[in-house]
């Protein structure tokens, strides 16, 4: 995988929903919150790769820890 965009955790939600490409997957240095991941399985990201989760129930988003 080539890296498409480096931000800060703070615009990974904004960045998912104004993307003009449909997002594949997203990869975090650090946590995902429940609202990153609430975003991922809004705008049908496949796979959400971070370092820890926070608690989210039935997440469609394949999650895959670091």
């Amino acid at each position: 995988l080539d890296v498409i965009k480096k931000i800060s955790p703070r615009e990974i939600s904004r960045s998912i929903e104004t993307s003009r490409k449909k997002v594949f997957a997203v990869i975090i240095d650090g946590a995902a919150t429940s609202g990153i991941i609430s975003t991922c399985d809004e705008y049908d990201v496949k796979h959400l790769a971070a370092n820890n989760f926070s608690m989210h129930d039935n997440a469609k988003v394949n999650l895959i820890s670091l």
